[in-house]
């Protein structure tokens, strides 16, 4: 082969690898850093295409590349081994298939195939051919799969799929026109040129849509967090004028008692109205830390802890975050609690430790839960999974936000020993901002 033959070939397989980083995103969840899985991707199949130009073997070809893909999968994508295999495997047999597909094709109606064997525009045309029906059948299978799953709002709807069909009926006709007539050099460069060029934008078309959507999931999301947020703003408003209340009533109720007590001379009717007392203090909605909304919040989660047989223990001494708005304590103390009770529901330990204390210039927040699994996690990191053992990393990217809105440092830790998962932040606090709480 010559050096134009050599780099159609090279194209060939960075096509290939595209495609297959394509396949495994849209299937399984990408983990360690995007730019190293590329660069360890193009080393691989530098070397795959290396030996293809070396030895000039076709098998031998493809079971290099389906090692690479299933290797590549395992190292940067969130699958077993079994997915890792069967996914490479579906890609060298689909690669395998567009290459028969193409030649049997162009060989019934398309002229002398053998053109491709000297001509590189032949061959390219050839090459992109064969990208394009691997590509096609590569997201139909992801929709496929996707669909099988119950995942039917995949997030680049399959109509987009005409996209490249129609680019692959333009490169047909670009080869027709290229063993049929004698074209110039400059034709034929200009020809590649826009083949190359439709395939490009069919690739990128479906690179951008598929961010476009990401972006407005994300858009979507934080317009539900935030109606969220102000149900939840305007429930614990409610909440503490009822409380207000319920404390009014609750006093006014313990003076009518004391003034019963000191009426009665029946001791009977002293010790019926003591315990009276004493049941009122004890379901008196608590009060304790000075900042009504955090009252409001314990208060929230004690019941819930309450309900679901979960262990809820707290300890607010020295600190209260009373810096903090009303609508991001809410945000923050919200999306800690309800994961905690997320896994610690569905853990055997059942159990939750919440502290907020003053630690020399730091309001120190820890949550620790019973968690029996590890969360899943791209370096520090969570991820959301709702369908894990009883962990989801839902609202970390809210909590982040607050937590560095006030100075806050963001940490989280798992003890496999203990099965325990914890929750730090460190809000540094000068003297003088203490003061002004």
């Amino acid at each position: 082969m010559n050096l134009e033959m050599n780099l159609v070939s090279a194209l060939a397989h960075i096509l290939e690898l595209i495609i297959a980083f394509q396949f495994f995103s849209e299937l399984f969840n990408g983990k360690g850093k995007k730019i190293v899985a590329a660069a360890v991707g193009f080393v691989f199949y530098a070397a795959a295409c290396a030996a293809y130009l070396l030895f000039n073997k076709t098998l031998l070809n493809i079971v290099f590349c389906f090692v690479i893909n299933a290797v590549l999968a395992k190292l940067f994508f969130d699958c077993k081994a079994k997915g890792a295999l069967l996914g490479s495997l579906f890609i060298s047999v689909s690669d395998t298939a567009a290459d028969f597909i193409v030649v049997t094709v162009l060989g019934i109606v398309g002229g002398d195939i053998k053109t491709y064997r000297s001509s590189v525009y032949a061959y390219l045309l050839m090459v992109l051919l064969s990208k394009s029906v691997l590509f096609v059948l590569t997201k139909a299978a992801v929709y496929a799969g996707l669909y099988l799953r119950d995942k039917r709002d995949a997030r680049i709807p399959a109509f987009l799929l005409i996209y490249p069909v129609a680019s692959i009926a333009i490169l047909y006709t670009f080869w027709i026109i290229s063993v049929r007539y004698d074209l110039s050099r400059n034709i034929s460069i200009v020809i590649s040129v826009a083949a190359v060029a439709i395939i490009i934008s069919a690739f990128l078309t479906f690179v951008f849509y598929g961010r476009t959507s990401r972006r407005i999931d994300e858009l979507h999301e934080t317009q539900r967090e935030a109606e969220l947020l102000r149900i939840d703003q305007t429930y614990y408003t409610l909440l503490d004028r009822q409380n207000k209340m319920l404390k009014t009533i609750t006093h006014d109720e313990k003076n009518h008692l004391i003034a019963i007590k000191a009426l009665a001379n029946d001791p009977a009717v002293s010790e019926y109205i003591d315990n009276i007392y004493d049941d009122i203090k004890c379901h008196s909605m608590f009060g304790n830390t000075k900042n009504k909304f955090l009252d409001l919040l314990l208060n929230k989660y004690e019941s819930v802890c309450l309900s679901a047989g979960i262990s809820f223990e707290y300890n607010i001494s020295t600190a209260n975050l009373s810096f903090m708005d009303a609508p991001d304590l809410i945000t923050l103390l919200s999306n800690i609690l309800d994961n905690a009770v997320e896994a610690a529901g569905a853990s055997e330990g059942k159990k939750i430790e919440l502290s907020i204390s003053r630690v020399n210039a730091f309001d120190m927040l820890t949550c620790v839960n019973s968690c029996d699994s590890k969360p899943q996690s791209v370096g520090k990191k969570l991820r959301t999974s709702k369908n894990s053992d009883g962990f989801h990393g839902l609202g970390t990217k809210s909590i982040r936000t607050v937590a560095a809105k006030y100075k806050g440092e963001f940490d989280w830790s798992y003890s496999e020993f203990d099965r325990k998962f914890t929750v730090k932040i460190a809000f540094s606090r000068t003297d003088k901002e203490s003061a002004n709480d």
